[in-house]
């Protein structure tokens, strides 16, 4: 940014660029849902709301104007400002820097770009930022220059002059990408030692599906199985049947759906972590023995 930001000032002759010295960017109120905009990714935000407006001053800026060459996060641009989402939670913005050839009928390609951009649904303001007949320049922005940021971050500006053009923009804030992961050990899963069909799926050649409950996979592990006084599950399912040796996982009263109450209700701290793979095993024999007596169906 430091490299860029004195480029900017050495072509347009007018250091406040960025709108920094004058204006103050709006403070975010809580006002609701999040909107399109703040839902996509930053890759997605610059893709989608900073990308055709470069193309656009691509077009009537003349050779020289590269935005594509100007897109990789880290490589160009900022990623990562913090900035507060509608709702009020913490999200981030992405600025990009695209640079470009100058433009000897500034007022020209201003018009022109400014045209294109309402087109898109961005309504600029063109300033005058001429300093001597060798160096004319006009700049675009929206919001008006110096008047700061959008609520959201979002902001774009455009320096078109016989000296350069240099455009800045800043995404709408967007969901933070690490925001979205669900913290390991918020995920809960169980899997019963009598559910026979599910191991099939784990261990096939043509399934084999992750076992949820495997300690490697992140979730909150919990067993099934009665530990806690509650009916076992049986069977697979998700329902099994009015014989309490016969429940599944959804059937009222089995360890299962008292747990999974927990976990809905935001108490998932207090539910024992257990039924994982090697502790399933280790039940193989007395499940085996029940088989035989025709006491369980693990079916």
């Amino acid at each position: 940014m430091a490299l860029t930001a004195a480029v900017i000032a050495s072509l347009s002759g007018c250091a406040d660029f960025f709108g920094s010295s004058t204006g103050e960017a709006k403070h975010v109120e809580t006002t609701g849902p999040l909107t399109k905009e703040n839902m996509m990714t930053p890759d997605e935000a610059v893709a989608k709301q900073l990308v055709p407006l470069a193309d656009a001053v691509g077009q009537h800026v003349g050779a020289g104007w590269e935005p594509d060459g100007t897109l990789t996060p880290g490589a160009v641009g900022q990623a990562g400002d913090d900035c507060v989402l509608p709702d009020g939670t913490r999200g981030v913005s992405f600025t990009v820097e695209w640079l470009g050839p100058p433009v000897a009928d500034v007022d020209e390609a201003a018009q022109a770009v400014q045209a294109a951009w309402k087109a898109l649904g961005t309504d600029s303001e063109i300033v005058n930022d001429s300093h001597g007949p060798d160096d004319e320049g006009r700049i675009l922005s929206d919001p008006p220059y110096l008047t700061g940021t959008y609520a959201d971050d979002y902001i774009v500006q455009l320096v078109i002059s016989m000296k350069g053009t240099v455009m800045v923009a800043t995404t709408h804030c967007v969901i933070d990408p690490d925001q979205r992961k669900v913290p390991n050990g918020e995920v809960f899963a169980t899997q019963a030692s009598h559910d026979g069909w599910a191991p099939t799926g784990q261990v096939s050649a043509l399934e084999q599906r992750t076992d949820p409950t495997d300690p490697s996979f992140g979730t909150h592990a919990f067993s099934s199985d009665g530990t806690d006084g509650s009916l076992p599950v049986t069977r697979h399912g998700p329902v099994g049947g009015p014989d309490p040796g016969n429940a599944s996982y959804w059937d009222a009263k089995t360890e299962s759906i008292v747990d999974a109450a927990k976990a809905t209700l935001g108490k998932g701290a207090s539910i024992p972590v257990g039924g994982t793979p090697g502790e399933r095993l280790l039940k193989v024999p007395d499940i085996y023995i029940e088989h035989l007596t025709h006491k369980a169906d693990p079916q």
